[in-house]
C-alpha cells in the first residue's frame, strides 16, 4: 500500500473518529455552564416518579396522541379524551412498573377555566366496568375498557395502565418529590421545542432493559452512562 493511499485512509478514518466524537457529546453531554435552576417546561413533570426511564414533556396532548400508534397501550384511552384536551400541557413517560414490566404514564394538565370534577365524570361516562379504589384520600378510577387507571388530582389527570404508577405518581406529589429532584437533573440543559422535549434518565435505562429485552443485554445499559447521567433531545 503506497504512502498517498496511507494519508487518505487515515485522514478518513480521523474524520470518522472526530464524527463520532461529535455526535455522542452533542447528544449525551450535560449544559456545564447552567448554574441555575432549570425550570420544567411544564409543571406537572412534578408528578414524574424519580425511578422514570424517560419521559416526554410538549405544550399540546396532541403531540403525544399523535406519537403514540396502535399498539400503545395508551391509545386507547388517549382516544376516548375530549378533543379540546389534545390542545393541553401533557407529559407521558415510561416506568419500571413490575417485574420485566415496563408500563407508560400520563400526566394531562387541567387548565383552570375547566372544572376538573366534571372531566373526571366525563372519563368514567366513557369508560366501561370501572371500579374505585382509594388510595390514601384519593380516588384511583381502575376501568376494564379501555384498561386503565386514571385518578385527578387537584388540575392534574394522572393515567397509566398500571395503578402501580398512578399510586407511585400520586404518592411523589404528596411528599414533595419527582425526577426533577434528581441531583443531575438540573443541569440538563434547558432547552424548548414546540413539539416536546424527550429527557432519559440514564442511571434508570438497566429497568428499561429488563423489561425489554433477554437479561443477557442489561449488563450493556451500563454503556449510555459512560457519556452523561442525562440527555435530552
Amino acid at each position: 500500500m503506497n504512502k498517498r493511499l496511507v494519508a487518505i485512509l487515515s485522514g478518513i478514518a480521523l474524520l470518522l473518529v472526530a464524527g463520532i466524537v461529535f455526535l455522542f457529546h452533542s447528544l449525551f453531554s450535560v449544559n456545564e455552564e447552567n448554574d441555575g435552576e432549570y425550570e420544567p417546561h411544564t409543571q406537572i413533570v412534578n408528578a414524574i416518579p424519580a425511578d422514570a426511564v424517560a419521559f416526554v414533556e410538549t405544550e399540546k396532548l396532541s403531540d403525544i396522541f399523535n406519537m403514540a400508534d396502535q399498539g400503545s397501550l395508551l391509545k386507547p384511552f388517549l382516544g376516548i379524551l375530549p378533543e379540546k384536551s389534545l390542545r393541553w400541557e401533557a407529559v407521558t413517560s415510561l416506568l419500571y412498573s413490575s417485574k420485566n414490566r415496563v408500563s407508560p404514564l400520563l400526566v394531562l394538565n387541567i387548565p383552570e377555566r375547566e372544572d376538573p370534577s366534571e372531566f373526571e365524570m366525563l372519563l368514567k361516562e366513557k369508560c366501561s366496568g370501572v371500579i374505585d379504589k382509594r388510595y390514601s384520600s384519593h380516588i384511583i378510577h381502575c376501568s376494564t375498557v379501555p384498561a386503565i387507571s386514571f385518578c385527578i388530582y387537584g388540575n392534574v389527570l394522572i393515567a397509566s395502565p398500571s395503578i402501580v404508577l398512578v399510586e407511585s405518581s400520586l404518592r411523589h406529589l404528596e411528599e414533595g418529590g419527582s425526577i426533577v429532584d434528581n441531583p443531575c437533573y438540573s443541569n440538563v440543559s434547558g432547552i424548548k421545542a414546540e413539539q416536546g422535549i424527550l429527557h432519559v434518565n440514564h442511571s434508570n435505562i438497566g429497568k428499561f432493559f429488563s423489561g425489554t429485552v433477554n437479561s443477557r443485554y442489561i449488563g450493556y445499559s451500563s454503556f449510555f452512562k459512560n457519556f452523561a447521567r442525562w440527555s435530552s433531545f
